[in-house]
């Protein structure tokens, strides 16, 4: 996949970290370091790992120039916004200390989650320069009845720097 988008340097790459954590980091880091420097993807690379992996170590993929990403819990915001806004600014202020103390670049989230994005973590996102990625696997560019203005259009709006679609390549199964 690398090698065939080598030269596409608009299309962003979204690595879904799995089991980050601070044994594995300096390892990987290396691997990430050996890719960009075949392919050029520190640019066009957004690390995401999980809501859990929260260890202060990771903070060494964004020191080491990636964009790191922190996984928004869907689920947890779903039932925090279900309690009421008591529970969902609760909820919001924990997410704000956990991107400010792992050091993350960006946050990644589901459309689904939008309306709470907008909401309670829209104004912390801008003042502290956090990048927005996010997703919306309903959306098919493949599709002829998507229309490329409606999803240029989204990600304008919500500040994206990038909204993973499906999009049929090569790669497609």
């Amino acid at each position: 996949m690398l090698e065939w988008s080598r030269d596409r340097p608009g299309m962003k790459i979204w690595l879904d970290w799995k089991n980050a954590e601070p044994g594995n980091v300096r390892a990987a880091l290396s691997e990430l370091d050996a890719l960009d420097r075949e392919f050029a993807i520190k640019r066009r690379l957004l690390v995401e790992t999980d809501q859990e992996a929260v260890s202060p170590v990771l903070g060494a993929i964004s020191k080491a120039g990636f964009v790191h990403g922190y996984y928004l819990p869907l689920e947890r915001i779903q039932e925090a916004t279900r309690k009421g806004p008591a529970a969902a600014d609760a909820l919001a202020s924990e997410l704000k200390q956990t991107v400010l103390n792992g050091q993350f670049d960006a946050i990644t989230y589901d459309a689904d989650l939008q309306a709470f994005v907008s909401a309670k973590l829209d104004a912390f996102l801008t003042r502290h320069g956090i990048r927005r990625y996010s997703w919306n696997t309903s959306i098919n560019v493949g599709d002829a009845d998507t229309d490329p203005a409606m999803v240029a259009a989204m990600i304008r709006e919500r500040r994206l720097e990038a909204l993973l679609v499906k999009f049929p390549s090569d790669f497609w199964m």
